[in-house]
């Protein structure tokens, strides 16, 4: 049985629950365990009022050694976010190649908003196929991925997009309805279309029918990696988007702590970083221990 006003929180908590991933709710904010050592929360772009208190004990819950968000307050490292702000976007603002991919996609494919009962039928095989791309082997729970599209319509307080080629659905990006606009919870494309420009539709089409409605001031389509590997944002930048400032902090767990003195010696691990190269999981954990580094908590709320 679903609540007939689920929070919000808890249907994004049940979201990532049914990609595979590890999810704490700790104050109405979700923490999600990617893998490793870390946890972050999630979308990843969302700013939650996030103190010291929580972070402890979201560190002590989970297990985790690394804590990463972002955050109001001025510390940490600088970072990313893309966002759509421009009402009158159109294809003016589109580079050249991603204005020929999305032509081809439009002739391809079709675009509209979704309702939920199709994307729980027809999601989990966009989203293993996205996620196997990425290396993430673990299926979508089919039974609680039901279960999360029946909570996010239950709580209207999500919208949905689809693009299909006939009756199969290509691709699919949903939407976190935030005060004064949304921001992306999740932007996936089954690789059998990325030829015929899926991504391309997506991006662009949904972001002009959202940053077209009444009331709407942002649309933001995530944050890049902290910090950004080189052409991460290409093809954000491609599709017209600004990058926007968003501080990222990052807190080590008590039993570290005497990495956090690292504050005169993170030129070494930025340097350690590049040598590895961006795709290697040691070059990511030392960008975590920069941004914990770069963090002074005493900053963040109590």
């Amino acid at each position: 049985m679903v609540d007939a006003n689920p929070p919000a929180t808890e249907v994004l908590a049940s979201f990532y629950t049914s990609w595979g991933w590890r999810v704490l709710c700790i104050d109405d904010v979700p923490w999600c365990r990617f893998g490793g050592s870390t946890v972050m929360t999630v979308p990843l772009s969302e700013v939650y009022p996030v103190g010291r208190t929580q972070v402890a004990r979201v560190l002590r819950e989970s297990g985790c050694l690394l804590a990463q968000f972002p955050t109001s307050a001025h510390t940490g490292v600088a970072g990313t976010e893309h966002v759509l702000r421009d009402a009158a976007y159109g294809e003016g603002a589109l580079q050249r190649q991603f204005r020929q991919m999305l032509r081809r996609g439009e002739r391809a494919l079709t675009f509209r908003e979704l309702e939920w009962a199709e994307v729980a039928v027809g999601g989990p095989k966009v989203f293993d196929a996205s996620r196997g791309r990425k290396g993430v082997t673990t299926p979508v729970d089919r039974n609680a991925w039901r279960e999360a599209c029946q909570q996010a319509e239950a709580s209207a307080a999500f919208t949905v997009f689809g693009c299909h080629r006939g009756d199969e659905l290509a691709g699919i990006a949903i939407f976190w309805n935030r005060p004064g606009g949304f921001r992306a919870v999740s932007i996936d494309v089954h690789p059998e279309f990325f030829p015929q420009g899926a991504a391309n539709v997506l991006l662009y089409r949904s972001g002009r029918t959202l940053i077209g409605r009444t009331g709407c001031e942002f649309v933001s389509f995530g944050r890049a990696g902290v910090p950004e590997v080189e052409g991460q944002g290409r093809f954000t930048r491609h599709a017209g988007l600004r990058g926007e400032h968003l501080n990222m902090a990052a807190v080590l767990h008590a039993r570290l702590g005497w990495l956090g003195r690292l504050e005169r010696s993170t030129g070494w691990l930025v340097a350690a970083r590049k040598w590895l190269g961006p795709s290697n999981r040691g070059a990511n954990s030392l960008a975590g221990l920069a941004a914990a580094a770069a963090t002074n908590p005493c900053l963040l709320p109590d």
